[in-house]
């Protein structure tokens, strides 16, 4: 069966009223939605049409009316029109894997692993990873439709190919194009930036990010600005211990700041930066440092000018044992949710919390899987356009590592339980990148080890929109930009709404304006944000150790011991 088919069918067949009609002349409350059985919505894909949420929401109208009528005929099951909505939601939800998994790499020689994935604005995803097919490590990509299909062959992406180079990060920019960031070993360790656009065409040389050249500079990270810039993470070594670095670049990949500091404790080891742009114009950039004795996980806000607008602040609250490998991503709603890795349980587990965009906390620390009897690491972490958050990681609880995901409100409510991302099952699947699509859908990418070498697969995973909130806050960004190569001026103001939790507090209000010169035409951009959360307190800092090590050389468990060892001892 198709996969649109095998989705619009999934949320009918969970449901007691599953095989009843709907009359002519049923008029759902949903506006522009008509009602379409589930008949008709595979005849509807079979015609080629293109699956979107228009076809699935007349599935679900279909689905909800029926569940109203069977309430009526069979009282002493209390099942309401609302209700049962939502059960067709949630069992759609459950199986919405939209097809089996696909293979991303064409060339299947050597080992392929570390990929990353990113949306771009039109509808597409952006796929890069590393390839050892030459001999040494490279960094290749490939475009593939929202549906999985394949829109170009790979293509290389470094243009240095005598040294190894390795981790690459793709970040899709407000233009459509794509900023790729990876690290290169030709002069000791480097990162390297290249852009590229829809369509997998290089539209710059690979340039350098890093301008302190002096240590080892390694795992990067990028993350698009709404404001069209990008804003790019990573290691760093200059000091002894490892820092994390940020700068800031106009889409053309020219810099718009030099380097600067992102971490304010420097007398112990900071690793493993991740970066999310706001939808505020902000950048949330999280990374774990050693400062208390074990790893623990940060966080800090920057303006797009890469001004600092808070301390940096801790992420997680349960400080037994290690917490490392964070990820963030920004919702829709304004918001950023970060996950992690933490074994105070003794199995390692992953954790998430959600902060507003001023850095202040919105809930608690909450748990992500709910099979916790073995080892479960790397999570990756996006935002979908209906204002959730899709989280994928690898766990054991098969005995081979294979990938899981669960889908999560923007309030942290679980909207799902765990469930499989891959479909093959008999050998050790790897190192989960996701993205969300801007038709709501998610991008999820991976190692997989079924043929002997490591491939990359994907999946496509479909989520409904859900509704969630009652008490909101409002926040609101004016920016004015310039476009580096033309000098023209454009301006944005917009206005969003987000959710708060259940749990009132006083709020503040906090506002940034910063105007900046572009290096290359002394043109002037001038940016305005506000943001409102409840007030909190600046954390206190502390220090400790340090620690040195090897680079990663192929996927396999990420322990504390790894990410504290990222640097290049040799």
């Amino acid at each position: 069966m198709r996969a649109q088919q095998r989705f619009i069918q999934a949320g009918f067949q969970e449901l007691p009223f599953n095989g009843e009609e709907i009359p002519e002349g049923f008029n759902s409350s949903l506006p522009s939605v008509s009602p379409l059985t589930a008949e008709e919505a595979i005849q509807e894909e079979e015609r080629a049409e293109p699956f979107s949420f228009t076809s699935a929401l007349k599935g679900l109208t279909h689905a909800a009316y029926k569940g109203a009528k069977y309430a009526v005929e069979h009282p002493a099951q209390t099942i309401t029109a609302g209700l049962a909505l939502q059960a067709s939601a949630v069992a759609a939800l459950n199986k919405r894997g939209m097809g089996s998994e696909f293979q991303i790499n064409q060339n299947t020689g050597g080992l392929q692993y570390w990929p990353s994935v990113a949306s771009l604005t039109n509808g597409n995803a952006f796929v890069a990873w590393n390839g050892d097919q030459t001999g040494s490590l490279d960094v290749y990509g490939r475009i593939f439709s929202a549906s999985g299909t394949p829109l170009t062959n790979e293509f290389g992406i470094n243009q240095v190919t005598s040294s190894t180079q390795q981790l690459p990060i793709v970040a899709g920019l407000t233009n459509g194009n794509a900023f790729t960031v990876w690290e290169g070993r030709q002069s000791g360790g480097d990162i390297y930036g290249r852009i590229f656009s829809e369509t997998g065409t290089a539209l710059t040389s690979e340039f350098s990010i890093n301008q302190v050249i002096a240590a080892s500079q390694y795992t990067p990270s990028v993350a698009a600005l709404t404001g069209g810039n990008a804003f790019v993470t990573w290691c760093g070594d200059q000091t002894g211990n490892g820092d994390i670095y940020g700068r800031i670049f106009f889409p053309n990949g020219t810099p718009l700041t030099n380097e600067f500091g992102i971490n304010q404790v420097i007398s112990s080891r900071q690793q493993f930066p991740i970066v999310a742009g706001l939808q505020n114009g902000n950048a949330f950039v999280v990374w774990f440092g050693d400062q208390t004795g074990n790893p623990d996980i940060y966080g800090r806000i920057f303006s797009a000018t890469g001004t600092a607008l808070t301390s940096e602040f801790s992420i997680n609250q349960v400080i037994a044992g290690s917490q490392f490998a964070p990820s963030v991503a920004a919702l829709t709603g304004g918001n950023a949710f970060v996950t992690w890795c933490g074994d105070q349980t003794g199995n390692t587990d992953v954790y998430g919390r959600l902060f507003f965009a001023n850095g202040t906390a919105l809930s608690n620390e909450i748990s992500i899987n709910t099979v916790t009897a073995s080892f479960h690491d790397l999570p990756s972490i996006t935002g979908l356009s209906n204002g959730n958050a899709f989280v994928a990681w690898y766990g054991e609880q098969t005995g081979n590592p294979d990938i899981y995901g669960r889908v999560f409100s923007a309030t942290g409510t679980a909207l799902t339980s765990e469930f499989s991302i891959n479909t093959v099952t008999a050998s050790e699947q790897y190192d989960p990148s996701v993205a969300g699509l801007t038709n709501g859908d998610a991008f999820t990418v991976w190692e997989g080890r079924q043929t002997g070498n490591g491939d990359i697969y994907g999946r496509v995973f479909y989520s409904p929109t859900t509704s969630t909130t009652s008490t909101t806050t409002s926040e609101s960004s004016t920016s004015t930009t310039v476009n580096p190569t033309t000098s023209t001026v454009s301006s944005t103001t917009s206005s969003t709404t987000r959710p708060t939790t259940s749990a009132t507090s006083t709020t503040t209000s906090e506002s940034s304006t910063s105007t900046t010169v572009n290096p290359t035409t002394s043109t002037v951009s001038s940016t305005t944000s506000s943001t409102t959360g409840p007030t909190t307190s600046t954390p206190q800092e502390s220090t400790s150790s340090s620690t040195t090590g090897a680079v990663l050389s192929s996927a396999h468990k990420l322990t504390p011991s790894w990410f504290l060892s990222c640097a290049d001892a040799g």
